[in-house]
């Protein structure tokens, strides 16, 4: 890590402040906020601008959310009649717990209902609007078509198989002596001999369960095909938000409902913000077929936030993104918490650019370097330890120690303790094995090891990053690929502190050079060496 003697501290009443009310409203920011605040990544935005069904996969800060909500601000100005949809105001609370239970059509159907139901009412909130007024009759229709479509919505699928086998094998033989006493002897051998043997076996079998499901739309197409007709010149844009917050069994059958009603429409698109690991758009049958999306076919090619944020190779592009970012919701909360003409607002007006506000707002150069070193990748991070830095720092500038601290903190009370009590065993051993190696690079076999649901949901609960897929680091066997992950960067300052272990360029801090394929390649060797599967999953608990 790079580290620099700080600049002489200089007061800046207000500023870091800022940061901090910047980084409480970062979650539920108003839309105003977002919309002001919001930074595009380039090879982003672009694709996402184009007329085609795309699925947009990040973890959770990724910033997901604030892209569609861009999306949905940049078409309706272009026009389109944009519905936002978040699932996670779906269905009941009690609709998680209970899909596995008999009634499961039953929610299934109910659930998929209020979907509808409530693309309708966002809907009829645009019609009513003076925008949309010239469209009133022909949407009027529509709408009428889509609400009674709704009712004729049905998940079957409930089957029931029964066999019953019976075998029955019988042999018989007998035998038999008689013999007459006086006073007439008489002798009569009569030899017969009889056995029976009987054997019988029953074989019984039922099967209930959900082995197949199918959506019954009814006319739900040709209402949505109305509402495409309605609107025309212009599109009607779906954007569906929080997807994994639905019960896993249940997406197939919403990514079906989509595929076959609004992907089939001309003049409908649709974007999907979903969390890899949480995410089930298909649900694959070799007998019956599958039901639901199939990625990269029925939609373009996906796309990963996690791939766009940790620009590994672009040193100059990673710390202009978050400097902007950083300026932006700090522009942002000032022009709507009536500071205007204060010296915060002076501050920020005099800075003309984000580059000049980061030099107000960090001591040094490197203390905004191990700022977004700490986010690794997620933005939502990033905001939050710059809040913590700015309150220790008070109205000083934030230096490296503060950073690192901040850093260090939201790691132990906001990921640590977000990790599955049956992953940390396995994240105690990568710990142990990156100190061995003095690295904090992790390569895992692609083929077993990152799959591996305790990688995942490592992963998800963003302890761990993952910056390359598809490498091949062994020579001797080039058809092993390997995704490559690093161990975030907050669970090492504790051991930096305590002096257990000391800094070195691991080529991923990005106040030194950024690692390319080919160092990750050249050590590949060492890593390759690793014994397959060299962490230990812990046993599932058995009910």
């Amino acid at each position: 890590m790079v580290v620099e003697s700080d600049r002489t501290a200089q007061p800046q009443t207000g500023l870091n402040d800022l940061v901090q009310r910047a980084a409480r409203r970062a979650e539920n920011a108003p839309e105003g906020v977002l919309r002001d605040a919001f930074v595009a990544v380039p090879g982003l935005v672009s694709p996402l601008e184009t007329d085609e069904h795309h699925v947009v996969f990040g973890r959770r800060g990724t910033g997901k959310t604030h892209l569609l909500r861009h999306l949905q601000a940049q078409q309706a100005a272009a026009g389109a009649l944009t519905v936002y949809l978040d699932l996670r105001q779906v269905g009941i609370a009690g609709d998680v717990f209970s899909v596995r239970q008999e009634n499961f059509s039953e929610l299934a159907t109910g659930l998929l209902i209020d979907v509808v139901e409530q693309i309708h009412a966002a809907v009829y909130e645009q019609v009513v609007s003076d925008t949309w007024s010239p469209y009133l009759t022909a949407l009027s229709g529509a709408l009428d078509a889509l609400s009674a479509a709704a009712t004729e919505i049905r998940v079957v699928g409930e089957t029931e198989l029964e066999s019953q086998r019976e075998s029955i094998r019988r042999d018989s033989r007998g035998s038999s002596l008689e013999v007459s006493a006086p006073p007439t002897p008489h002798i009569t051998v009569r030899a017969e001999s009889a056995r029976e043997r009987s054997r019988r076996s029953v074989q019984r079998r039922v099967d209930r369960g959900r082995e197949t499901h199918h959506v019954l739309l009814g006319p739900l197409s040709a209402a949505f095909r109305a509402l495409a007709a309605a609107v025309r010149p212009h599109r009607v844009w779906l954007l569906v938000d929080e997807w994994s917050a639905l019960p896993l069994e249940l997406q197939p059958l919403l990514a079906d409902l989509l595929r076959r009603t609004m992907f089939a429409t001309s003049g409908i698109v649709v974007k999907i913000g979903a969390i890899h690991g949480r995410s089930e758009f298909a649900d694959v049958d070799a007998e019956h077929g599958s039901i639901g999306l199939e990625l990269g076919a029925d939609t373009a090619a996906s796309l990963d936030l996690d791939d766009f944020l940790l620009f590994r190779n672009d040193t100059a592009m990673t710390v202009g993104f978050y400097s902007t970012l950083l300026c932006r919701h700090m522009t942002a909360m000032s022009s709507r918490a009536g500071h205007a003409g204060d010296q915060v607002d002076r501050l920020i007006s005099s800075a003309r650019s984000p580059a000049q506000l980061t030099k107000l707002l960090f001591a040094t150069p490197a203390a905004f370097q191990a700022l977004v070193l700490g986010a690794e990748g997620v933005p939502r991070d990033f905001l939050q330890i710059a809040g913590l830095a700015a309150a220790m720092a008070h109205n000083q500038p934030i230096n490296v120690k503060q950073v690192n601290e901040a850093t260090r903190n939201f790691f132990l009370r906001d990921k640590e303790t977000r990790i599955p009590k049956l992953a940390r065993p396995a994240f105690a051993q990568l710990m142990e094995q990156s100190v061995r190696q003095k690295s904090r690079i992790i390569p895992l076999r692609r083929s077993s090891e990152s799959s591996d649901d305790v990688i995942e949901k490592l992963y998800d609960a963003r302890v761990i990053h993952r910056v390359r897929q598809g490498l091949c680091l062994d020579a001797q066997h080039p058809t092993e690929m390997y995704d490559v992950y690093v161990i975030d960067a907050g669970a090492f300052l504790g051991l930096i502190t305590a002096g257990k272990i000391r800094p070195v360029d691991d080529g991923l801090d990005p106040g030194a050079r950024f690692a390319d394929i080919g160092e990750i390649e050249a050590r590949g060797r060492s890593f390759a060496a690793l014994p397959r599967h060299w962490y230990r999953a812990p046993p599932r608990s058995r009910r």
